[in-house]
């Protein structure tokens, strides 16, 4: 058998996958001057001669060198030339070049490409230019796009895929040396290539005399290596006189098509099968078989294909939150508005069933592409006869992208192509604002578009935007809602997929760890910290926002995720390298972003300073799919969430001395900072000192508020001077009694909480904030430090250094008080508050007075609880001594609260040790005794002497609060309090345990 007859034989098995190179553009465009490699040279060469003669006389001999004998290594050296000094423009040429050379070129004739198109085979392309598809009106993938690539490769898609890049994506583009570095070290892009080129026949058209690629030379050795039998694998269409002797026995034979160029598109077309008759096809289940595998595709819950291909539409996708405005500022009203007044999520029902034009908005990986699957498939089900289209990318070439993608999956299909758009429900993600030609082109083509719903997916901030381009097309009557982030509710769902039997565990613990690290709380996040928990990973038990943080980026950047398509092959450990350094430079230079060139030049200069080869562009795009960093306006470069950033920095302070006294010398500005710097170094006291000299902002006096004064005695109420009535043994506790308040049941529509992101620098100068905040500051950064400095051996610097905090926690207290009561207009704010409650007026100001009173304490009560109280404190805590600091008598009232509110049972011992003076003030003898009285009647650790304790001190604040006419009615009073206690008690032992569900 020849070559031709075994060419003819795997196109009627439909066995061969095209591969066309510059000599089918060159035909298609009657030679145009561009679409030839070399003439694209030729075009940057003269582009470099008019912006630098010197350096383009030199280009110039160079190519006219290599013209005589034109070697592939020479013409990739005068590529990289030519891109380097498009690049060193002051804004980066090489794109625009790229658009104005090859993006320009239009077929004038279409034989040839019709000619291809009727083999019926996938077409492949190494030509940056979209000719071809033009042409043949099909659309178009990249090497980038390896799910797209292998859809072509198995002939699921009839889009052309571009093996060295298209003109539109430059980043795409292999266009010298180092991008084919690039690509050949590109796994996934070398694994789709490995499998075609062993599984079926390779037909190169318009590669001239040979195929010399630096992408294909492995390729091909790769193959001869293993098929060393296999004869007739390959061919490459070539002139007659271009036939290579021996070239049969060859990995890739050559094949005459005639003698000259016009006699390719009649020999193509003499190999054409013959037509195959198409039966019916159902649009509906072809529509969702594709949407299934989009989805599975992209499905972070499972990734391993075998478990994949199990999974049903409803198994992957969660539905998600739809809220009619954005999530922050939803969360804001829901504040601030009444709960009859509250808005509700958004009810999708009416919406996918009668609506025309969807908006779904939503932030950095808010799971905007999953909600789209979701509308797409819910429209499906709810509107008769429809099918769904979901299309990833909103822009294309020509003028009719939209229409064109559509038309190239009906022909996929094996269905008219201009039929059934009437009963299409039309998805496309994606959908970016821009002023540029193709924008307006998709907009069009969205607004013509005959589907009978349209489903948009758009960036938050490009919501307005989108809408008027489509009003400016005639398009009014649009549906916009905004996603909402994952609730607890959400995080089950996910949790009863992931660990079916452990999700109330898996949902506390993960959805406490987001709201205190500042995750987003999206799909992604939960679904990988709940892969963490499964795993193995203890994270709800770990003190330092370090172990679960480095838990989790150590995921990001090296796990197996849908979307990440580069591959720099890096190790975890070099990734993390890279971090750390860009993590340096921003902070150095007070910036939470830089522009890409910037970014890419540090990352260069690092890789110069370690002897390292990898691609920047790669490694950057890598860590960009991995949602490490992101793209933001004015193609900046940062750090997804301001965490992150936090964290790195922390860790390259710990490796370098000269960072860590960059940071020490503006500790508040840098605060996060140097918290995750203490949180990792656990045993430096250099960091304690630094943090102590920032107690000095804060003045310290005694106290005159009226927290911590004396509280004005009264006469003792009724309550306390009745006749005790004993609790008998049999004794059932009255249904509606209950000592100890509860929080009510109350409707919760959605989880109102903010997870934004928060700055890692301090914006405002400390000169210019308020005593309060200032004070805020401090003791929230003293506190974390100490508590996380617990590998200190030098116990008499933590005694000094935690008097010094206890006090400035006592003066924070006082500042924040004095604050709120300055506030202007404060009974306006505090009225709508009150007439909530239903009170008569006369109670107003008592009640604001006591509110100036009950809000400072609760935030104190809040921060030493989040940023004091930890296990390995307890000790230091118990320890304090009140006349080791001059206020002391009020710091130990304040040492009290943070064991009490850090779970410890030490605090009942240090009741003891409080002064009359501390008992006798508003915050022990209204607050704290509030908060003892409770633990006395609900906490099942405490033995019968330290309730005694507690006894005690609850009868010194009585004493405190109350005036009695003699000793005896004082006496019947301790007793008849001391009883209540003890019904309390025993009612609540009596009470059938109950599970405590927590609504955030």
């Amino acid at each position: 058998m020849t070559a031709l007859q075994k060419l003819a034989e795997a196109v009627q098995r439909r066995q061969l996958i095209i591969v066309t190179g510059t000599g089918v553009t060159s035909s298609l465009t009657a030679n145009a001057a561009t679409s030839s490699w070399l003439g694209l040279l030729e075009h940057g060469v003269v582009h470099v001669e008019d912006v630098d003669p010197r350096r383009g006389r030199l280009m110039r001999d160079k190519l006219e060198l290599f013209l005589d004998d034109p070697r592939v290594d020479d013409l990739l050296s005068l590529a990289s030339d030519i891109r380097t000094e498009l690049k060193r423009a002051v804004h980066d040429r090489y794109g625009r070049w790229l658009s104005a050379t090859v993006g320009e070129l239009r077929p004038s004739q279409s034989a040839v490409a019709d000619a291809l198109g009727s083999l019926g085979a996938p077409l492949f392309t190494t030509n940056y230019d979209d000719v071809l598809e033009q042409a043949l009106g099909r659309g178009s993938a990249t090497w980038k796009e390896p799910a797209m690539m292998r859809e072509i490769a198995m002939h699921n898609s009839t889009a052309v895929g571009h093996l060295h890049g298209l003109w539109n994506d430059p980043d795409s583009v292999i266009f010298n040396d180092v991008d084919y570095h690039r690509i050949v070290n590109n796994s996934p892009a070398q694994a789709i290539q490995d499998a075609a080129f062993g599984m079926r026949h390779f037909l190169f058209v318009g590669f001239g005399s040979g195929l010399d690629d630096p992408n294909f030379e492995p390729l091909v050795k790769r193959f001869a290596d293993v098929h060393q039998t296999a004869a007739f694998s390959h061919f490459r269409l070539c002139r007659t006189d271009e036939v290579r002797p021996g070239s049969d026995l060859d990995v890739i034979a050559d094949v005459a098509y005639g003698q000259h160029h016009d006699n390719l598109a009649g020999f193509l077309t003499s190999l054409a099968p013959e037509s195959i008759s198409v039966q019916h096809v159902d649009r509906r289940v072809k529509g969702q078989e594709r949407l299934l595998r989009q989805v599975r595709e992209n499905s972070t819950l499972w990734r391993e294909k075998e478990v994949l291909d199990e999974k049903r539409f409803e198994e992957l996708v969660v539905p998600p939150i739809f809220l009619p405005e954005p999530h922050d500022q939803y969360a804001t009203n829901t504040v601030i508005e009444a709960e009859s007044k509250q808005i509700k999520p958004v009810d999708m029902g009416e919406i996918v069933s009668k609506g025309k034009v969807l908006i779904i908005a939503g932030g950095e990986s808010s799971g905007v592409s999953t909600a789209l699957s979701w509308a797409v498939n819910e429209a499906v089900r709810v509107r008769p006869g429809t099918h769904g289209v979901l299309l990833r990318k909103a822009f294309g070439s020509g003028p009719h992208p939209i229409t064109k993608d559509v038309q190239n999956i009906y022909a996929d299909w094996g269905v008219p192509k201009s039929e059934g758009q009437e009963q299409l429900v039309l998805a496309v993600d994606n959908l970016l604002f821009e002023s540029s030609s193709r924008f307006d082109r998709t907009i069009a083509d969205i607004a013509q578009n005959a589907a009978e719903f349209k489903v948009l997916g758009v960036s938050q901030s490009d919501t307005v935007e989108v809408a008027k381009a489509l009003a400016e097309e005639g398009i009014d009557d649009v549906d916009v809602v905004y996603l909402g982030r994952f609730s607890d509710a959400e995080a089950g769902e996910i949790a009863r997929r992931v660990a079916p039997g452990r999700e109330t565990r898996f949902v506390t613990t993960v959805m406490v760890i987001i709201r205190d690290k500042h995750l987003p709380r999206t799909p992604f996040t939960i679904t990988l910290l709940m892969e963490l928990l499964n795993s193995g990973k203890t994270l709800k038990n770990q003190d330092s926002e370090m172990s679960v943080l480095d838990e989790y980026l150590n995921l990001l950047l090296f796990g197996d995720f849908p979307r990440v398509t580069s591959s720099p092959r890096m190790s975890l450990r070099n990734k993390r390298v890279v971090i750390e350094y860009l993590a340096r430079k921003l902070v150095e230079a007070r910036e939470d972003k830089a522009p890409y060139g910037e970014v890419a030049g540090w990352v260069a200069e690092l890789f110069d300073e370690v002897g390292w080869s990898y691609e920047v562009d790669v490694v950057l795009e890598d860590l960009k799919q991995r949602r490490v960093l992101s793209t933001g306006p004015g193609n900046t470069i940062r750090f997804q969430r301001s965490i992150y950033l936090e964290l790195l920095a922390g860790i390259a302070a710990k490796g370098n001395e000269e960072f860590k006294k960059l940071i020490f010398s503006s500790p508040l500005e840098l605060a996060s900072i140097v918290r995750m710097y203490a949180a990792m170094a656990r045993s430096d006291t250099d960091v304690l000192d630094v943090v102590e000299r920032e107690l000095d902002r804060i003045s310290v006096q005694r106290p005159t508020g009226s927290i911590l004064s004396s509280v004005r005695k009264r006469d003792a109420p009724e309550s306390l001077l009745r006749e005790p009535v004993p609790l008998e043994a049999d004794d059932q506790p009255a249904p509606l009694e209950d000592v100890v308040d509860r929080a009510p049941e109350q409707t919760v529509y959605y989880d109102r909480s903010d997870d934004s992101d928060r700055p890692t620098f301090l914006a405002a100068r400390i000169e210019d904030l308020p005593p309060a905040r200032v004070a805020m500051l401090v003791v929230d950064l003293a506190s974390r430090v100490l508590r996380d400095s617990d590998e200190i051996r030098d116990q008499a610097h933590k005694q000094r250094y935690l008097g010094r905090l206890l006090e400035a926690w006592v003066m924070f207290l006082e500042l924040y008080q004095a604050e709120l009561t300055a506030l202007p207009k404060l009974d306006e704010a505090v009225r709508p508050i009150f007439d909530k409650l239903d009170l008569p007026d006369k109670e107003f100001v008592p009640f604001m007075h006591s509110l100036l009173r009950v809000v400072p304490s609760y935030i104190t009560y809040s921060g030493l609880s989040y940023c004091l109280s930890s296990p390995t404190l307890d000790r230091l805590l118990t320890q304090f001594s009140a006349e080791s600091v001059p206020l002391g008598e009020w710091a130990a009232l304040l040492r009290t609260l943070t064991l009490y509110s850090g779970g410890s049972i030490a605090w009942v011992d240090s009741l003891d040790e409080l002064s009359e003076t501390a008992v006798r003030s508003w915050f022990s003898a209204s607050f704290l005794a509030g908060l003892a009285r409770y633990a006395y009647v609900t906490d099942d650790r405490l033995h019968e002497e330290q309730r005694a304790k507690i006894r005690q001190y609850l009868r010194r604040v009585i004493g405190a609060r109350y005036s009695f006419s003699s000793v005896s009615q004082r006496n019947s009073a301790m007793n008849n309090f001391e009883a209540d206690l003890r019904s309390a008690r025993l009612r609540e032992e009596r009470r059938p345990r109950r599970s405590l569900r927590v609504i955030h």
